[in-house]
């Protein structure tokens, strides 16, 4: 008999939610043997289309539509009980989007074990103390220490609740999608060989894309050379690959070329107008924010990204428009 698979029942999920899996593996069966857990991982939503979470590749975005579960897969989700404001779900997530391209530490998860004795490295991450310390930069405290946590202290947090009925049956089509290549993987890989290379020329532990930021303005001596290694690394061009996989929502193909007809072609378009007026307010907030380091530090790096981002907007515009004409 063919195996059911699972997928993520998108209208379900909201951002700020908290996943909680056990895995199969050596790292997962030690993890839930040593803190006495069915729960071996966490990542938390940022919304519909991506959740963050800190693995051995470090902290990185994925899609939800590539999850595939069975029905006996050990999986929660948690809620917040007393729901909060869209500012501090905002700022939840954006605290997990400014720890992408971190590095996880094993080392700093074991301390979970004796409570963080020892010295703490804030510069890393592992998956719970992530989601922990997401929550407690909006002033939130889930668990008592938040840089010292386990998936089994999320469970048990007061603050939180489980949601049922989140997974539903997967189609055909998702599952063919959810094993295909994702594009993500391949920016976490960029990103990740990016950051090692800024570390290379600056001799510092940066972590982020946002300490790259901090790095450049007290040393705009390095301001050539990041901004070369930005240019080089292929981090410019990472969204040309969402117009290789899905031609249709920027009118490189049309909708029916790309196997949509009828009613299932407006709920595709519907669905890409709902991701491009997401993307555009993301797009929008970033390019606010590079003009403004832009007119206060005179850096060539924040010329590329004012470059970028006026570009990503006007793209996303575009995805819009086509999605507009063909709901």
């Amino acid at each position: 008999m063919q195996k059911m698979n699972l997928v993520f029942d998108l209208d379900k999920l909201e951002a700020g939610d908290i996943l909680l899996t056990g895995g199969k593996g050596k790292i997962s069966t030690a993890i839930t043997v040593s803190t006495f857990s069915r729960f071996s991982h966490a990542a938390l939503f940022v919304d519909s289309t991506g959740f963050i979470e800190a693995n051995l590749d470090g902290v990185t975005v994925n899609n939800p539509q590539r999850e595939l579960f069975e029905p006996n897969d050990v999986v929660t989700l948690l809620r917040l009980k007393n729901t909060a404001s869209p500012e501090v779900i905002t700022q939840i997530c954006y605290y997990a989007y400014s720890r992408v391209g971190t590095e996880y530490s094993k080392i700093e998860a074991s301390k979970t074990l004796v409570k963080g004795l020892g010295r703490h490295e804030a510069n890393r991450q592992f998956c719970s103390r992530l989601v922990a310390e997401a929550y407690a930069h909006a002033g939130l405290n889930l668990v008592a220490n938040p840089a010292f946590c386990s998936p089994k202290d999320l469970a048990s947090s007061p603050l939180l609740s489980q949601i049922d009925g989140f997974l539903r049956p997967a189609k055909p089509a998702e599952i063919k999608f959810a094993l295909s290549s994702s594009p993500l993987e391949e920016q976490a890989e960029i990103i990740s060989c990016f950051l090692e290379d800024v570390r290379s020329v600056c001799n510092q532990d940066i972590q982020s894309m946002g300490q790259v930021i901090y790095l450049l303005i007290e040393n705009s001596d390095l301001d050539e050379k990041v901004t070369n290694l930005l240019k080089a690394s292929g981090y410019l061009e990472i969204y040309q690959m969402d117009e290789d996989n899905n031609p249709w929502r920027y009118g490189l193909c049309s909708y029916a070329e790309a196997g949509f007809f009828g009613e299932s072609a407006k709920e595709r378009a519907k669905k890409d107008y709902q991701l491009a007026v997401k993307l555009i307010t993301k797009f929008e907030g970033e390019l606010e924010v590079v003009k403004t380091l832009k007119a206060q530090y005179h850096r060539k790096y924040f010329d590329t990204l004012d470059e970028l981002y006026t570009n990503l907007v006007e793209w996303q515009n575009t995805a819009l428009r086509v999605a507009k004409e063909n709901a």
